[in-house]
């Protein structure tokens, strides 16, 4: 895999992993004893904008990793 992507997915790893805490702190947040109902749908509708775009980026990161790699036929990971 040539450096360029390499370093892409470096950062999309990176923002992988950004999101996966700011889902953890939501997460902890959701487990307050003194958490009212507006706040428990708030935490839920940031976890579920959280995972989404989780997502989004794990296929993503996915399509970068599977691009094109020198001489190689798309699709094969090297």
């Amino acid at each position: 895999m040539e450096n360029d992507r390499r370093e892409l997915l470096g950062r999309l790893f990176a923002i992988a992993c950004d999101l996966i805490e700011r889902a953890h702190e939501t997460a902890v947040a959701g487990q307050s004893p003194q958490l009212d109902a507006k706040s428990a749908a708030l935490c839920a509708r940031s976890l579920a904008t959280t995972a989404r775009d989780l997502a989004a980026l794990a296929e993503t990161a996915g399509m970068v990793a599977r691009g094109r790699d020198g001489g190689g036929r798309d699709g094969d990971v090297n």
